[in-house]
């Protein structure tokens, strides 16, 4: 994660208050740190310290920021998709971990460089297939909603 995705929206929007009316300073004062709250939120919950031990067939996401640890058995998914999602950048390859036709767990090669070995490690979980991201089902995978068909 770069101090630009990070700060960017802050800075961004604290350079349009020297040139602008009340009106717009007051909108992008406003503005800034909705999206902090957004990008923020966003980053809370998917910054992951992710460990997948081949071994005893186990995977374990720990939160950066509130440590909380979860550990899971590969055997309690039904497998895994894997989906391409627009980036401020292009696009980001994300793997998502199904049980019960729902979108689960997210491991996103936004946080990720490795997540080809991430793939590898996921072997005896099935491979479900690529699917095709859209705004409407990105909003059923963080509501909980079944996407799988």
């Amino acid at each position: 994660m770069s101090v630009a995705t990070l700060f960017g929206p802050i800075l961004f929007f604290s350079g349009f208050l020297d040139s602008r009316t009340p009106e717009q300073s007051t909108v992008c004062f406003v503005l800034g740190p909705v999206f902090m709250f957004l990008f923020g939120s966003q980053l809370w919950r998917d910054a992951k310290i992710l460990s997948i031990d081949t071994l005893s067939h186990t995977i374990s996401f720990t939160n950066l920021f509130t440590r909380h640890h979860s550990k899971y058995s590969i055997t309690n998914f039904d497998g895994f998709v894997d989906m391409y999602q627009p980036t401020h950048g292009g696009s980001c390859r994300v793997l998502y971990l199904v049980k019960g036709k729902k979108f689960v767990k997210k491991i996103s090669g936004y946080y990720y460089s490795n997540l080809d070995e991430l793939q590898n490690a996921l072997a005896p979980l099935k491979y479900m297939g690529q699917q095709s991201f859209n705004l409407f089902k990105s909003i059923q995978i963080l509501f909980g909603v079944p996407v799988y068909k």
